[in-house]
């Protein structure tokens, strides 16, 4: 019984894509938090595009990590793990996720619709404060498109996203001695994020080499030079991620989670959860228990 329990509860945080596709190849989030607050890191496949609409939200990225008010636009790569802080409240987002290859398929222009994705985060375009009440006018046309289904609802959301990184890329270029990554630059090293995200045991760096098809350390180079940070560190970031998911989603005590997340030595787990969450696993699922 205690498997079931927790099969079903890791089907809950299992997420590799957002159920896009072809005919549906971007999604909408709208979104309002009324109270501050912090979360885990996330990580996804699809690059993410957000506007804050009211208040006031921190993303954190790998080493970097910036305040965004009304009218500003973040971007966020595909496998970039992030996470956001809420500073002011309430605050009200519009998200936007989509399929990289809807770009590259459908529109044939010259532009690189994903190099400011591929960008470090701090070097990536900013709405500059004439752009503001643009930006929100964009938001409020996606808002709209809600009303709307099937291929126009989508039609006009692509449309509104190609708006809206048109005005970012004005007057912006990728930095001198940077080098933006495409998409099969990312799709060489998504077997091994298949894998990680397959499981939440232990996952070798050999293993994910051989999973890619390269050796160990040019799958190395290429994984940090894709998402900012070692395979090693990705991995470890997942498990943790779905120990503290499990902490707050039952009764499972936290061996029992060490152990279905990939971790042998429960006090070896308890350090690393420890530094990742700044408080110990016991202390986390009270705190969560109690939100």
């Amino acid at each position: 019984m205690k498997n079931a329990i927790v099969s079903s509860n890791l089907q809950a945080f299992r997420r590799l894509t957002f159920d896009l596709s072809a005919d549906n190849p971007v999604h909408l989030f709208h979104n309002t938090i009324d109270k501050r607050q912090d979360a885990l890191s996330d990580m996804h496949y699809e690059p993410e595009v957000g506007i804050v609409l009211k208040g006031r939200m921190r993303r954190e990225y790998e080493g970097w990590r910036a305040d965004f008010n009304a009218g500003d636009v973040w971007l966020c790569g595909m496998w970039e793990p992030h996470g956001y802080r809420i500073m002011t409240e309430p605050c009200e987002v519009v998200v936007l996720v989509f399929l990289p290859e809807m770009f590259t398929a459908a529109v044939r222009t010259s532009i690189d619709w994903l190099e400011p994705f591929g960008c470090p985060p701090q070097q990536r375009p900013k709405v500059g404060a004439g752009d503001r009440s643009r930006v929100l006018r964009i938001a409020a046309d996606l808002l709209e498109s809600q009303r709307l289904c099937g291929a126009q609802q989508t039609a006009w959301r692509v449309l509104l996203l190609q708006e809206l990184l048109l005005m970012l890329r004005t007057g912006w270029s990728v930095p001198a001695n940077e080098t933006a990554l495409n998409t099969q630059t990312y799709r060489r090293i998504e077997p091994a994020i298949r894998l990680v995200f397959e499981t939440t045991r232990f996952v070798t760096v050999a293993e994910a080499a051989k999973r890619c098809g390269m050796g160990r350390n040019t799958f190395s180079t290429l994984f940090k030079t894709v998402t900012g940070i070692s395979f090693a560190h990705f991995s470890l970031q997942y498990r943790l991620n779905a120990a503290a998911r499990l902490l707050t989603a039952g009764s499972l005590p936290v061996k029992a989670v060490a152990k279905e997340c990939g971790f042998t030595d429960v006090s070896h787990f308890h350090r690393c959860f420890t530094e990742y969450a700044g408080i110990s696993p016991a202390r986390y699922r009270r705190q969560r228990i109690h939100l």
